[in-house]
């Protein structure tokens, strides 16, 4: 039985992206990597680099079969190999190898414009009102009478929210006006809280009149709460997604 041996140089592309040109062995339908370290300074954004380093210097199958190709279906044996840590499909046309990582072994990815925490404010006091106003107007037709309170055909509702801020804390008070609670003789709390941000969190406290309904009625709701806002984060996962 005669074993045949191959040392060739080919083109390595990891994740689909051309990362150089390496020398491979192929014996009995394994592949080995020549330089492994030297392919491993070429993978960028890779953590665990000792324990991936043991991976490259493994045998791998050449599954030549899991190259796409238009004229036939891939194997079962080929959707099974994105299980592995890592896997390799030779290309001998092309002299290529494709190889692949799995997502664990990758720093989580991050935009040059992307910001992981917000940054501390520097400025000063700052103050912002809006003004505004909302009716509803009906004639005698009780088929148009005001459905906001019955009592109350022509209702109207002003407000003013207000915010004070200075650096990276702010006080939010919001106070209306409207006609459907104590005929309008008084303006209403809406809602007043102060809130702090402090790097990837909000930390608020402070009470908040009926917050579901636009007429803000009469329920309170007192409390503290903390928010995040890691949502200026890059989602990482959907990136793999697209890679795999």
């Amino acid at each position: 039985m005669v074993r045949m041996s191959q040392h060739l140089r080919v083109s390595i592309l990891f994740m689909h992206q051309h990362i150089g040109f390496f020398y491979i062995n192929i014996h009995d339908g394994q592949l080995k990597f020549h330089s492994p370290e030297q392919l491993l300074a070429q993978l960028t954004g890779i953590k665990n680099k000792k324990e991936v380093l043991r991976l490259l210097k493994q045998s791998f199958p050449l599954n030549i079969e899991c190259y796409p190709n238009d004229m036939a279906s891939l194997p079962f044996s080929c959707e099974v190999l994105k299980k592995e840590p890592v896997y390799i499909i030779y290309n001998p046309k092309e002299e290529a190898v494709y190889l692949y990582l799995a997502s664990s072994y990758f720093k989580k990815p991050k935009r040059s414009d992307a910001i992981e925490l917000l940054p501390p404010s520097t400025a000063n006091w700052s103050y912002l009102n809006k003004l505004g106003a909302a009716g509803s107007f009906s004639n005698e037709n009780p088929l148009f009478a005001s459905q906001i309170y019955p009592s109350t055909p022509n209702y109207y509702n002003l407000y003013s929210n207000n915010v004070w801020a200075y650096k990276n804390s702010s006080i939010i008070g919001n106070i209306s006006q409207n006609n459907g609670i104590n005929n309008g003789q008084h303006f209403q709390i809406q809602n007043f809280y102060a809130q702090h941000f402090a790097r990837d969190k909000i930390y608020m406290g402070g009470y908040i009149t009926n917050p579901t309904s636009p007429f803000f009625q009469t329920q309170i709701i007192a409390g503290a709460a903390i928010k995040t806002t890691l949502e200026t984060v890059r989602n990482a996962e959907a990136l793999w997604q697209h890679l795999w």
